[in-house]
């Protein structure tokens, strides 16, 4: 973990605004989270904040995932996985933090 993370801050908002914005405050040693409740299928975008001890935030970090596909090696198809849709998300701590959402990849310096 960088030193002086104190959490992340998440916010999901689905494409169509058809639902509230959830936000989530996961402690800064917690490795994923997973969130339940989406509607299948459709894009949602996830923006996540590093918080500081301090209060210092970084700069966000934004990706757009889609509820209930998954790609198979071999295949250009989505493949439906999820009976209850599902997003989780992934925070590996490397020399720098890095972030992954349904194979998205993004990383950044706190």
């Amino acid at each position: 973990m960088a030193s002086g993370l104190h959490h992340f801050h998440i916010v999901v908002t689905d494409s169509g605004w058809l639902l509230e914005p959830q936000e989530f405050t996961v402690p800064g040693d917690q490795s994923h989270l997973d969130i339940w409740g989406l509607i299948t299928g459709i894009g949602y975008e996830v923006k996540l904040t590093g918080v500081s001890e301090s209060g210092l935030l970084s700069r966000p970090l934004t990706t757009v995932a889609v509820t209930g596909t998954a790609y198979s090696a071999g295949t250009i198809s989505p493949l439906f996985l999820y009976f209850k849709p599902s997003l989780v998300i992934q925070l590996h701590r490397h020399k720098e933090e890095t972030w992954n959402a349904f194979g998205f990849l993004l990383s950044f310096k706190i």
